[in-house]
């Protein structure tokens, strides 16, 4: 019996009721259910206590057992309070279960950030929540309400089996919910630094394109000041771009990211500020870090002071280009021809644009990094430490004597060193794709290899001397094992 309560497992011929009379008078126990009738008649030991089998209760319900004795004398005795025993031998069908918020960005996708767990069953009964060894328990409300608030969980997938156990004893079967994890709050960056946007004035809105970093899935919304004005995906690589157009009527931008991650969580990156000028002059820059967006013909343009960047746009046609004091950053990824960018020679051959254009050769000046087109790229550093960046097509990158850092993007691309280059870093070298054209006397053999390559946590690095070196992010000696034919030497 619990709590008054008795279950199919105690509800037998074995059942005794105890209790205290007058010594040695008879006593008999009545069950409501069966009226007049006693179930079991005993005698009250010379101490007065009895014990008797009341035996297999009949029926599910309410019984009231009473108690009454007779003195020796033959006197009756006043009938005793009823003592109240509920049988209960159903089992309780299986609780209901179900996340409270389910709030994950997809309706009924099982990502939640909070994984309090609720349901109903009947009053009173004991919640059992196992998965895997541990067992955690609540108990259902008077209504039959029941909540399960865990104070830690680790993010990740879980599943319980959840049980409920009536106040008889009676076990039901369980429940089973799965449901993932997910309470950190995104990772997000926009990587576009802010300044001076200066263009033509041929634009009544400013677009600005705009690259970050989050948490692979997570939306991307992007807000000038409050107003939303763009939208993006992060890829599975970490990476999003979006291009947008910022609030009309103001010059000054507060431009803001949030992440939403799948589960819901969300994060805003801390305001990047943009100061828009739609009458460009041949001296836009200023003493901070400008972004200017060229998109007509202009002989000059001066960054001014500050790490800028310069955005060509398909129509732009520049004679002079001077980035200025800074690690200033020439941007052709708007362009789709082929282009050549010699930073030793302060030129850019530019080819024809999209429309048709000539761009003749540019004069550049004070530029350390260069963002190569959607055509094949040519891009060659000078002593500084600069960041060439090709992009889809076949490019060809030449690292200067500076410690610089090349990037293929998309295609069959060659990586340029001649002798004394620096300690470079290729970011992203395809085995089986690209070429590294090497000024050396080596031979091509592993066991030569070998002598020149160690993995590093950076990846592997190729090693003629202390002060020329190569590293491949990501790669392993091993990855090069069969494709020593990628290195090419002169």
């Amino acid at each position: 019996m619990v709590k008054g309560y008795v279950n199919a497992a105690h509800n037998t011929a074995g059942q005794n009721l105890t209790g205290t009379a007058e010594a040695n008078s008879t006593v008999r126990i009545y069950d409501s259910v069966m009226g007049a009738v006693a179930i079991a008649t005993v005698v009250a030991n010379s101490k007065g206590a009895w014990s008797a089998p009341i035996g297999v209760l009949n029926g599910d319900g309410l019984h009231q057992i009473t108690a009454q004795a007779t003195d020796v004398a033959g006197n009756p005795g006043a009938t005793s309070t009823a003592f109240n025993i509920v049988v209960d031998t159903l089992v309780p069908s299986a609780p209901q279960a179900h996340l409270l918020s389910d709030t994950g960005v997809d309706s009924g996708d099982t990502i939640t950030k909070t994984p309090t767990l609720t349901g109903t069953a009947e009053i009173g009964a004991l919640i059992a929540l196992r998965e895997g060894t541990s067992i955690h328990t609540v108990t259902a409300d008077s209504s039959g309400n029941w909540t399960y608030k865990p104070s830690s969980m680790a993010d990740g997938a879980h599943n319980f089996a959840i049980t409920q156990t009536d106040l008889a004893g009676n076990l039901s079967s369980a429940t089973n919910i799965s449901f993932t994890l997910d309470a950190n709050v995104p990772i997000v960056a926009l990587t576009t630094k802010g300044g001076h946007i200066a263009s033509d004035g041929l634009d009544t809105t400013t677009s600005v394109d705009l690259t970050g970093t989050g948490e692979a899935g997570a939306a991307i919304k992007v807000f000038d000041s409050k107003t939303l004005v763009g939208t993006a995906t992060v890829d599975k690589t970490g990476h999003w771009t979006d291009s947008v157009m910022l609030n009309t009527g103001v010059t000054s931008h507060a431009v803001t990211v949030t992440a939403t991650d799948t589960a819901g969580n969300s994060k805003t990156t801390s305001a990047v500020s943009f100061v828009t000028d739609n009458q460009l002059s041949d001296q836009p820059g200023t003493s901070g870090a400008d972004h200017i967006i060229i998109d007509s013909a202009f002989p000059t343009v001066a960054a001014g002071s500050g790490d800028d960047t310069v955005t060509l746009k398909p129509d732009a046609v520049i004679y002079h280009l001077d980035g200025g004091i800074g690690i200033d950053t020439i941007d052709f990824s708007l362009l789709t021809q082929a282009l050549t960018v010699d930073l030793t020679k302060t030129t850019a051959a530019m080819g024809a644009s999209a429309k048709g254009t000539e761009f003749g050769s540019a004069f550049l000046t004070g530029f350390e990094n260069v963002i190569g087109g959607e055509g094949a790229n040519t891009l060659t550093g000078d002593k500084n430490s600069n960041v060439l960046v090709g992009g889809a097509a076949a490019d060809t990158l030449t690292g200067g004597a500076g410690n610089d850092t090349l990037t293929g993007g998309g295609g069959t691309d060659t990586f340029v060193f001649a002798k004394g280059f620096g300690n470079d870093v290729i970011t992203d070298f395809s085995v089986t794709d690209d070429i590294v054209n090497l000024e050396h006397t080596m031979q091509v053999t592993w066991k030569a290899f070998n002598l020149y390559m160690n993995d590093t946590l950076a990846g592997v690095v190729f090693k003629i001397d202390a002060s020329d070196t190569i590293t491949f992010t990501g790669l392993t000696k091993n990855d090069f094992l069969t494709h020593l034919d990628h290195f090419q030497l002169v």
